[in-house]
């Protein structure tokens, strides 16, 4: 299970790379029912970040930040630093598309 999870990590990974968010949101979803079924808190963490991408890429930031910032919060609780930076770009992408540039900014320094 924990490979699958991996895997729908880096489908929604490729799926931002397209700028494909109905691809990335689906991967998502796959992927917290999956770390939820399975307590997988970090697994669970990177899928609340890409569920808020996607959400934030189809036009509703309002729904698509919070996912973010509460994905953000659940990795760092987790103790991990690999990968980081690439949802701080996610978070900073989501807050220029709410015309919040000033946050998009302190979001990646």
């Amino acid at each position: 299970m924990n490979a699958l999870a991996l895997a729908l990590s880096w489908a929604a990974v490729l799926g931002c790379a397209e700028r494909n968010p109905a691809e990335v949101d689906r991967y998502s979803s796959d992927l917290i029912e999956l770390s939820t079924r399975h307590n997988f808190v970090f697994w669970l963490a990177i899928g609340a970040v890409y569920r808020g991408w996607a959400r934030s890429a189809s036009g509703d930031t309002a729904e698509g930040i919070p996912w973010i910032e509460q994905g953000i919060r659940d990795y760092r609780a987790t103790g991990t630093v690999v990968g980081f930076p690439g949802h701080l770009a996610r978070k900073a992408e989501a807050l220029h598309l709410a015309d919040r540039n000033f946050n998009a900014l302190e979001a990646i320094n």
